[in-house]
């Protein structure tokens, strides 16, 4: 269904210019409400005053959907230029006439606030008819089954409902205009229940002659005069429902990053709380706290909570003794829920007080990190392994240095290639162990180099030791292959 839309955008300072001069064209496509290809002139008109929304919507001959329907007629009444409830007699006989009207509601946006809906019928001058007179309450009832003005008769009306029904109160003259009739609980149910909402039907509450009440169509010639819904409501930006908060052992900084807010009321779990936009607070005891913020801005009121969880400094320590190359670690941690050894060596550990056994002496940098609920913090410590003087292997340490300058291993952890290089000694031989001393791998230079590439394919991952002979002796470096 085809749209053509105007927009008055009004400013307070140019509130009368624009509303004289801007025009601005725009078209949109909307799906229809019935299964009828139809093609629709229609005119919304939308203007804005700072927050507020109006919408006015009236149908002219092309795109209005209204229709007439008398128990005396028995012909299609779709396109006459009246809107008639009526009690009366034709050619001396009793009929009584009934009107139904159709809007396409516009969509609305998610947050709106002050929902207000309004319609205009207009006295029918031009009418055949007799004009207002009797009785002539009528009431506006909402239409919960489909129709066509095109198919429509007193014997194939469309059912309606009296739920939050419209009352218009008897006119005081016989060409009374009905402007600004609140039907905002009417619209509200179209939008709650749109596929048992077609418009509305307007009828007497009394329908026993002689009454009538005669109102022009959206057929009518005169645009001036034909019926119109009016949405209005109010725009706004909700306050934001989210706050941030950073905590360092019992203390805790809140920030609320939303400008548009002017009241900030906090309530931290515990009994106590801040009227500040940004506190800060120190909890007295450990655990899990739902925090909730009340903010306030120029269109609503909100209250939203997050859990915060507040716990003592980690503070990770271990201790470890070490009895020939057996190392036992106990960790003096408080409070720690997850832990991970690393053993300086790639051996790694998930217990909380691991033992291990390192295979060969040297200086280990052992760290352990500890996890609890808000955080993981790590700690350090230098663990020497002296030499058994009881150890034998095929390895031996004839120089081990496994951060002399003279040689350099890298990537290490290597893959597919590692490449050693010096540039002080020259490299004859490199033998390659395992983790446990056993050879594995030897590779001859062929004419002393002091750079050379290693191919690692045949080699599986793991922990292994590098025996690199020299012309000046023999150096022993770690390389991890993954």
């Amino acid at each position: 269904m085809l749209f053509n839309v105007i927009y008055y955008y009004l400013s307070p300072a140019l509130l009368i210019k624009n509303f004289i001069n801007q025009l601005f064209y725009t078209h949109m496509k909307i799906s229809s409400l019935i299964r009828i290809v139809m093609s629709v002139q229609f005119v919304l008109i939308s203007y804005i005053t700072l927050a507020q929304v109006h919408i006015v919507i009236k149908p002219g001959p092309e795109d209005g959907k209204d229709a007439y329907v008398n128990s005396y007629y028995e012909r299609m009444l779709g396109d006459t230029p009246s809107f008639i409830a009526a009690a009366w007699t034709y050619d001396g006989n009793e009929g009584i006439g009934r009107s139904f009207i159709q809007f396409d509601l516009p969509e609305l946006p998610a947050e709106m606030h002050n929902f207000k809906a309004t319609m205009n019928f207009y006295y029918n001058y031009s009418s055949s008819h007799v004009g207002h007179g009797g009785d002539n309450s009528v009431k506006l009832e909402r239409i919960i089954e489909n129709w066509s003005e095109n198919d429509i008769m007193w014997y194939y009306q469309p059912a309606v409902t009296s739920q939050n029904a419209v009352i218009l109160p008897a006119s005081t003259s016989e060409n009374q205009d009905y402007p600004n009739i609140d039907v905002t609980q009417l619209i509200c149910d179209m939008y709650a229940y749109p596929k048992s909402s077609f418009g509305i039907r307007m009828s007497l509450l009394d329908e026993t002659i002689y009454r009538s009440m005669i109102f022009a169509s959206s057929d009518h010639e005169d645009e001036n005069i034909r019926p119109s819904l009016v949405i209005s409501y109010d725009t706004c930006d909700m306050p934001s429902d989210h706050f941030n908060y950073e905590v360092q052992g019992l203390f805790c900084n809140f920030t609320y990053d939303d400008t548009t807010t002017t009241s900030w009321n906090w309530n931290f779990g515990n009994g106590y709380g801040s009227t500040l936009r940004n506190p800060s607070y120190f909890f007295n005891d450990p655990g899990t706290y739902n925090v909730c913020l009340t903010v306030v801005n120029s269109c609503d009121t909100l209250t939203f909570c997050q859990s915060v969880t507040i716990c003592e400094e980690l503070v990770p320590a271990f201790t470890f003794t070490i009895e020939d190359m057996n190392v036992n670690f106990t960790n003096q941690t408080i409070d720690g829920l997850e832990y991970f050894w690393d053993f300086g060596n790639g051996f790694y550990s998930y217990l909380e007080n691991p033992e291990f056994q390192f295979e060969y002496p040297g200086e280990y940098l052992v760290c352990l990190s500890v996890t609890d609920l808000c955080e993981t913090a790590m700690i350090c410590d230098t663990v020497i392994i002296e030499e058994d003087e009881n150890q034998s292997g095929e390895l031996g340490i004839d120089l081990f240095d496994s951060n002399s300058p003279t040689i350099n291993v890298y990537p290490n952890p290597a893959s597919e290639y590692v490449f050693i290089k010096s540039t002080s000694v020259l490299i004859s031989r490199i033998d390659i162990y395992n983790s446990m001393g056993v050879f594995v791998k030897s590779y001859n230079v062929d004419g002393a180099s002091n750079n050379y590439r290693l191919s690692l394919h045949s080699i599986n991952s793991g922990f292994y030791f590098l025996r690199i002979s020299t012309d000046t002796g023999v150096i022993t470096k770690r390389l991890v292959i993954s």
